[in-house]
């Protein structure tokens, strides 16, 4: 019995390990012109012929392509996981690719070669970090209606920034574990909300702290000047005032000089 539970043990290590290795590096599939392993829905012609047979084919099941050799094979698992995870939940697929040659492409044609060009649905998000420049580039896109609805452009920027600081410090795992949880983040929250990714990696309310600051500033500004007018308009006299307007004649004489004369010369007599 003991040797069956070390046999047991031995062939869970080999398992385990075997599954790990399956990330060790990328599998690419040879093209040829017979056999370019392009979707069904690609058109073959002499525009893109060369360009297909150039561009990497891989199996559209393993998600994770580092090229690049940025991560260890047990970060890769790691990762994978995550994607799955985030696959299952969400039903998008999901593409997380490192590389350090762009095959005499430009960044933005790589990525859509890459996608386009190999087995992957319809409905996708893809990630790229590029490190075949002096500075690391980085690419994400949505693919699909549903994709494109959640990952808009300012949200792309979003994650984007935050990730690139992970990619600064070339702490390669990271960048690609806080973007699997900003995807998730994106797709939890109202589709039709204004939401930015905050200095912890959470996806939150974006407050437009700018524009509230602009209104706050003009409502003061037209709260004094209407309070002015009106201070100005409680002031001003009518144009018809007389001052003896204020004076209430029932309750005053006024006496001029030769009155005053008078009244002398009666109190004298008497």
């Amino acid at each position: 019995m003991k040797k069956n539970v070390f046999l047991s043990i031995i062939l869970l290590i080999c398992f385990l390990f075997s599954i790990e290795n399956v990330y060790a590096d990328v599998d690419i599939i040879p093209r040829t012109e017979e056999n370019l392993l392009v979707p069904d829905s690609v058109v073959v012609d002499d525009s893109n012929r060369d360009i297909i047979l150039k561009t990497p084919a891989v199996d559209a099941t393993k998600k994770i392509y580092d090229f690049a050799d940025l991560l260890t094979d047990k970060e890769e698992y790691k990762l994978f996981l995550s994607l799955k995870k985030y696959i299952k939940e969400t039903h998008l697929d999901a593409i997380v690719v490192t590389t350090d040659d762009l095959l005499e492409f430009n960044f933005d044609e790589y990525v859509n070669n890459f996608y386009f060009y190999n087995e992957f649905e319809s409905n996708a998000v893809i990630f790229v970090i590029s490190v075949a420049d002096e500075k690391p580039n980085l690419f994400m896109a949505g693919h699909g209606a549903k994709a494109e609805s959640i990952y808009t452009d300012p949200r792309i920027n979003e994650t984007l920034r935050y990730i690139y600081n992970d990619v600064k410090k070339a702490d390669y795992y990271k960048a690609v574990d806080d973007y699997v949880n900003i995807l998730l983040g994106f797709y939890n929250l109202d589709r039709e909300g204004d939401y930015r990714v905050n200095k912890n990696g959470n996806v939150v309310i974006a407050i437009p702290y700018i524009e509230i600051s602009i209104i706050a500033c003009s409502l003061t500004v037209i709260i004094i000047i209407i309070s002015f007018i009106k201070l100005l308009s409680m002031n001003k006299l009518p144009s018809s005032f007389h001052y003896s307007d204020l004076l209430d004649s029932s309750s005053m004489s006024v006496k001029t000089e030769k009155d005053e004369i008078i009244d002398t010369v009666v109190s004298d007599k008497k």
